[in-house]
């Protein structure tokens, strides 16, 4: 299914639908915008207000091409059982910064997912390195260990030897000064 661009362009401004919207096609599309378009006429003056007149939409598909444009002006009077039933038509307030705010909205969850899934493999990544320190650290403490009961087994070896050597050289000695 196709997604279609609602952009509000008017001489001043331009709004960019960044979302869009999923359509069956471009007459779908035109549906769309001819609803929203016939929101913004107002029964009490018959017609769309001033400040909206030099609004359009401009509706373009997924490859940025534009496929049809409807100016505000052209808004279509209502049907005429609605006509009959003026409390249908209370004023209604757009707020056109809404779209933007739901835009940059949308935009900072992304950056958010995004940060929180970095976050979530950079403590995923420490807490490797750190069983892998603690894991060293207990390796390193196993060949201290290992390190010290060979010096110590070293210096009686060699304390033995040199006694060896010198009761040796004693009875070596002696023996000389008898001969």
């Amino acid at each position: 299914m196709p997604r279609f661009f609602f952009h509000l362009r008017s001489p001043q401004k331009n709004l960019v639908d960044c979302e869009g919207m999923m359509l069956g096609d471009v007459q779908a599309a035109r549906s769309e915008a001819t609803k929203a378009v016939d929101d913004f006429f107002q029964p009490v003056i018959g017609r769309v207000q001033a400040e909206w007149e030099d609004w359009r939409f401009e509706v373009s598909d997924q490859r940025g091409r534009c496929v049809f444009a409807l100016a505000f002006a052209d808004a279509a009077a209502p049907r005429q059982d609605l006509m009959e039933r003026p409390e249908l038509f209370a004023p209604v307030v757009i707020d056109l910064d809404i779209a933007r705010i739901r835009r940059e909205l949308s935009s900072l969850e992304k950056q958010t997912r995004g940060l929180v899934r970095r976050a979530s493999e950079l403590v995923g990544r420490a807490r490797l390195d750190a069983k892998t320190l603690s894991e060293l650290c207990q390796q390193t403490q196993e060949l201290r260990q290992v390190s010290m009961a060979l010096l110590d087994l070293s210096r009686k070896q060699s304390s033995l030897g040199f006694m060896s050597f010198a009761d040796d050289s004693r009875a070596s000695g002696k023996s000389d000064l008898h001969s």
